[in-house]
C-alpha cells in the first residue's frame, strides 16, 4: 500500500453499519422463458441468475455478515435493479444505451429453501415474488454479448417520495434516462434506523480489455448505510514533543462562510445507467445538524475511562465539500495545513484517517499528510491499527 498523500485501500467487512455480500450465482438450466422488460437474447448455453447471501468459501478472507442476519424477522427482503449496456462508444469511452434486466424485483429470503427451484441456490428467491397486481417476476439469464452489466439493490423501498421523509425508508427520488436516484433520511444519532443500499456492481464482458470481467462469476452486491467515519491524528518527529504541547486544534472546511459538516439530512444515491460513470455517487439535501469543526484528535490511552480517546466522527457522505484546513496552536504559535478537496470525498461505509506529522519546530507541512481509507468495521473499544504508518 502507498502512503503520503495517497489513498490507502484495505478491504474489510463491517457489522452494524453494514457491509454485506449478496451473490448472483450462476447455475445451468434449460426450458425457462424470458419475460418482462428487456426481453434480452439468450446465449446458446443458458445460465440463470440466482441470489445468495454471504461469500463463496474460497473468498472466506473477505467474508462479511449475511444480509438476512441484519434484517428483522419479517423484513428479510430487498429490491434489485439490473441493467445491461448494449452499445459502447470507444471514442468517448461511454456506454450509450441499455436494456432493463431486473426492473425492481422483490428478492425474499426463506430458511432452508435453497435448491428447491432453479433460481434459488442460497435461500434467496425472486421468481414469483411479485406483489399483488404487479407484473410477474420471471427467471433471468446472462447475455454473453452484452457490453456491460450494472446491478444495485435497496431495502425498505417506497416508490413514492413524501414531502417529509420517514426514517428507515428508501424512496425513489426520480428516474431519468441516465440514472436511478434513491433518497433516504440519515441521522448519525440513530444509525440503526437507517436502511441498507448497495454499491453499484459493474462489469464489462470483454475479457481482452477487462481481464477480470465478472460475467459468469458470482456478482457481489455490497450493502451499506449512509454514513462514513472520520478521524484526524498527530505524530511527532522530535523527542519530548507530544500532543499535550498542542493548546488547541481545529480541522474544518476552508470555505468562508463555513458550510458545516453534515450529520443529518437527506442522502441521495445516484446510480448511472449509461455514459462514462460506472459507479454510484452521492449528494445531500435538506441538511439538518452540522458540526462547525473537528476539534478532537484520535489518540490511544491506557486510561479506559478517558472519554476522548480513540475519537471518531460519524458524518454523512460527501462528494464535493472542498478543501479542509487544520489549525493548531503549539508552543504559542498558530500553525496550519490545508488538505486538498480531492482527499475530502467521503463515501458511505468507509472510515477516513488524516494523519499529520508535526516537526521539531512545531510546523506542519503538506508533504507529510497521510490519508487512509478502510471499510468501516464497528468494533468494541480497542486499538485501531494504522497500517504501514
Amino acid at each position: 500500500m502507498k502512503v503520503d498523500n495517497t489513498i490507502v485501500g484495505s478491504f474489510r467487512g463491517f457489522r452494524n453499519l453494514g457491509l454485506f455480500g449478496i451473490l448472483f450465482c450462476l447455475i445451468g438450466c434449460s426450458g425457462e422463458q424470458i419475460d418482462g422488460p428487456g426481453n434480452e437474447p439468450q446465449p446458446s448455453t443458458e445460465q440463470a441468475i440466482a441470489f445468495s447471501a454471504g461469500l463463496p468459501e474460497q473468498q472466506e478472507i473477505t467474508r462479511s455478515t449475511p444480509l438476512e442476519e441484519e434484517l428483522p424477522v419479517g423484513q428479510k427482503t430487498f429490491k434489485v435493479w439490473g441493467f445491461k449496456n448494449d452499445a459502447y462508444d470507444s471514442g468517448t469511452g461511454s456506454y450509450t444505451s441499455y436494456q432493463t434486466v431486473f426492473p425492481g424485483y422483490n428478492v425474499n429470503w426463506a430458511a432452508n429453501t435453497a435448491a428447491t427451484t432453479t433460481s434459488n441456490t442460497h435461500d434467496w428467491e425472486y421468481v414469483g415474488q411479485q406483489g399483488t397486481g404487479d407484473p410477474a417476476q420471471t427467471i433471468k439469464y446472462w447475455d454473453w454479448s452484452a457490453k456491460a452489466y450494472r446491478y444495485f439493490a435497496v431495502t425498505n423501498y417506497e416508490e413514492t417520495k413524501p414531502a417529509t421523509l420517514v426514517a428507515g425508508k428508501i424512496y425513489n427520488e426520480s428516474f431519468g434516462t441516465d440514472e436511478y436516484q434513491f433518497t433516504m433520511l440519515a441521522d448519525v444519532t440513530d444509525i440503526a434506523a437507517a436502511p441498507f443500499f448497495s454499491r453499484m456492481w459493474f462489469s464489462t464482458g470483454n475479457a481482452v480489455t477487462y481481464p477480470d470481467k465478472q460475467f459468469g462469476d458470482p456478482v457481489v452486491l455490497e450493502f451499506t448505510k449512509p454514513f462514513a467515519r472520520v478521524r484526524f491524528m498527530f505524530t511527532f518527529t522530535e523527542d519530548g514533543v507530544t500532543r499535550t504541547n498542542i493548546a488547541s486544534k481545529s480541522f474544518k472546511p476552508v470555505a468562508n462562510p463555513n458550510p458545516g459538516i453534515p450529520q443529518s439530512g437527506d442522502v441521495i444515491v445516484h446510480y448511472p445507467l449509461k455514459g462514462e460513470k460506472t459507479s454510484e455517487y452521492y449528494s445531500i439535501a435538506n441538511v439538518g445538524t452540522t458540526l462547525t469543526e473537528f476539534d478532537k484528535d484520535w489518540y490511544t490511552s491506557s486510561d479506559t475511562t478517558d472519554p476522548d480517546r480513540e475519537h471518531w466522527y460519524t458524518v454523512l457522505p460527501s462528494g464535493d465539500q472542498g478543501a479542509y484546513i487544520l489549525t493548531i496552536t503549539i508552543f504559542g504559535d498558530d500553525k496550519t495545513a490545508v488538505v486538498p478537496a480531492n482527499f475530502m470525498q467521503w463515501k458511505p461505509g468507509y472510515e477516513y484517517t488524516y494523519r499529520f506529522k508535526v516537526n521539531e519546530a512545531g510546523g506542519i507541512t503538506l508533504d507529510v499528510i497521510q490519508v487512509g481509507i478502510n471499510d468501516w468495521e464497528i468494533k468494541n473499544d480497542s486499538y485501531h491499527t494504522v497500517y504501514n504508518w
